[in-house]
């Protein structure tokens, strides 16, 4: 895990914790960040440049996902 989702779990805990302590409310979030490293190449085994986040489609169970970050 890099250091900004780091950061961004410790604030979200401990805003989780004061909400708690002060009106008994409780928030829960899930979320799922994978990250996926792919090299495409053509025939003669050099990188293709330029490609770009809507050059690709990502499934899981065959059901499209969200491709939240994307960079060369």
């Amino acid at each position: 895990m890099n250091r900004p989702h780091v950061v961004l779990l410790a604030a979200l805990l401990i805003a989780q914790g004061q909400a708690q302590q002060d009106s008994g409310v409780t928030f829960t979030s899930e979320s799922s960040l994978v990250i996926v490293d792919v090299s495409v190449k053509d025939k003669s085994g050099k990188i293709i440049p330029n490609l770009k986040k809507s050059d690709f489609v990502l499934t899981e169970d065959g059901k499209p996902q969200q491709i939240s970050v994307f960079e060369f």
